[in-house]
């Protein structure tokens, strides 16, 4: 449809065409002949100034009222250089984050704290990115010169210490920059985390995004950190916990894609992450001792860890853990190789000869193999599964 002198909600699949005038989306702006793609499971907010032809699915109805209270707050957050966005899923986080860098006219960079629905990088990963051109959530061409750190997990329980790590080390490489995080928030400990990423980031502002504005408070009177509280600027329909998990699967398939299986053996690799294949093998007769269905055992920093075959008890006793055959399958990974980042997935583990396969892009000597402790589905990530 055409759009002259007004504002849209535009929900991707979809492309937005600037005809004549200009154009501004998420508080970017395009020029006459400009044309954005809106990806599927995205909407955007556009304002045009002149005429534009605009496909997908296209709303109107009181679009102008909620482009004006996304672009005040943006505004407002983009003065203060250094912004952590904090709040629930689906509570349009992600849409203030980009229209901040919009707003901040190229001297601001995205850090993408979302390590469950990661779309700069990969989830499991965060990523700090320069904008290129208008940047949109989930389009792969609004952002280069991305900077990956693997934390392993689709969320920060368990890997608080390595999640902190990789955003005190990327929020480092920028003098203004915008954090956009992931949706646990409802239990205190998930707002301490918040708070704690905030702080590891130096973020000069908080912008607390539909949180109960008692809790937000906690914010500044707990931790001393300065909080705007905003209600929730998306509808409440959000994606469900299946939804993302596909989602998750297709953003690291996206990532892995056209790669294949390469073996790590190691000696050859520094293996990370991984309960095994950092020790001393155990011999054949110990292992028996230990487990009548143990495959493997080694000696890992003073105690014994075994991998029984199906079927086997497993489990953690006195200085022994027994792992089940099968224990790698699916697991992300990050796959250093020349100087580079690649995303990666276990496949599987060999005992005759140790390593660990990885379906992956690298290409070329591999250093590092880092293991995770989320896991995705093998089969669909190599495209041995329909969607």
């Amino acid at each position: 449809m055409e759009i002259a002198w007004g504002s849209a909600l535009v929900r991707g699949p979809g492309r937005i065409e600037v005809v004549e005038g200009a154009a501004e989306v998420l508080g970017g702006r395009l020029g006459e002949g400009s044309t954005l793609v809106v990806p599927a499971g995205r909407s955007v907010l556009a304002r045009v100034e002149g005429r534009a032809i605009v496909s997908g699915v296209v709303s109107t109805g009181g679009v102008e009222e909620a482009y004006n209270r996304f672009d005040s707050i943006a505004r407002e957050a983009s003065q203060r250089g250094r912004v952590a966005i904090v709040g629930p899923s689906d509570s349009g986080k992600s849409t203030l984050a980009a229209w901040i860098v919009n707003r901040g006219g190229g001297g601001y960079r995205l850090l993408s704290a979302d390590i469950g629905q990661n779309e700069v990088f990969a989830p499991g990963f965060m990523a700090l990115a320069s904008p290129q051109g208008v940047a949109v959530p989930g389009l792969d061409d609004s952002f280069s010169s991305v900077e990956p750190c693997f934390v392993g997990g689709f969320t920060p329980r368990g890997s608080e210490s390595r999640y902190l790590a990789c955003a005190s080390r990327l929020a480092s490489l920028a003098s203004q920059v915008v954090v956009d995080t992931d949706g646990w928030i409802s239990l205190w400990e998930g707002l301490e985390s918040k708070a704690a990423l905030a702080i590891a980031s130096r973020a000069r502002l908080v912008v607390a995004v539909g949180i109960a504005s008692r809790r937000a408070r906690l914010l500044e009177r707990v931790w001393g950190l300065d909080t705007l509280s905003v209600e929730r600027l998306a509808g409440e329909a959000g994606k469900s916990r299946g939804e993302r998990a596909l989602h998750r699967e297709r953003l690291i398939a996206l990532r892995t894609s056209g790669g294949r299986e390469r073996r790590v053996r190691p000696g050859e690799a520094e293996i990370v992450g991984a309960p095994i294949f950092r020790g001393e093998p155990l011999a054949h007769e110990a292992l028996k001792a230990l487990h009548p269905a143990a495959l493997y055992g080694e000696s890992v920093d003073g105690d014994i860890v075994v991998v029984a075959r199906r079927g086997g008890r497993v489990g953690v006793g006195s200085g022994l853990r027994v792992l089940r055959e099968g224990w790698e399958r699916g697991l992300i990974a990050a796959v250093h190789a020349g100087g580079v980042i690649h995303v990666g997935v276990v496949t599987r583990a060999s005992y005759r000869e140790p390593s660990l396969s990885v379906y992956t892009r690298a290409e070329g000597d591999i250093e590092v193999l880092e293991v995770g402790r989320a896991r995705v589905d093998v089969d669909s990530i190599m495209g041995r599964a329909k969607w």
